[in-house]
C-alpha cells in the first residue's frame, strides 16, 4: 500500500447531509469502518448527522457559504490541527 509504505494517513470522512438516512449510507459507512479497522493507517469519521440545520445548505447534501464557513471552522481546523 503506497500510503501505507510512505507514512501517510488516509481519513475518510463523511460529510454532514440534511437528510436522515440517506439512501446507501449504512453501507458506505460499514464499509469504511472495516477499512479503518483493518489498516492501521486509515481513519474514518462519519459526520453525516453533525449539522442538521437547513440554513447550511442549498439543498439536501450541498453546503451553502455559510455551511462552508460553519463546516471550516467547526471540523476542519479541529480535523488538521490548524487554527482559525
Amino acid at each position: 500500500n503506497l500510503a501505507k509504505e510512505n507514512g501517510a494517513t488516509i481519513t475518510y470522512i463523511i460529510l454532514p447531509l440534511l437528510i436522515d438516512n440517506f439512501p446507501g449510507i449504512t453501507g458506505v459507512e460499514d464499509k469504511l469502518r472495516n477499512v479503518a479497522e483493518e489498516n492501521s493507517h486509515v481513519n474514518f469519521l462519519n459526520l453525516a448527522t453533525t449539522m442538521q440545520s437547513p440554513a447550511y445548505y442549498y439543498d439536501h447534501m450541498h453546503f451553502n457559504t455559510e455551511g462552508i464557513r460553519y463546516f471550516t471552522q467547526k471540523y476542519l481546523f479541529e480535523l488538521t490541527g490548524k487554527g482559525q
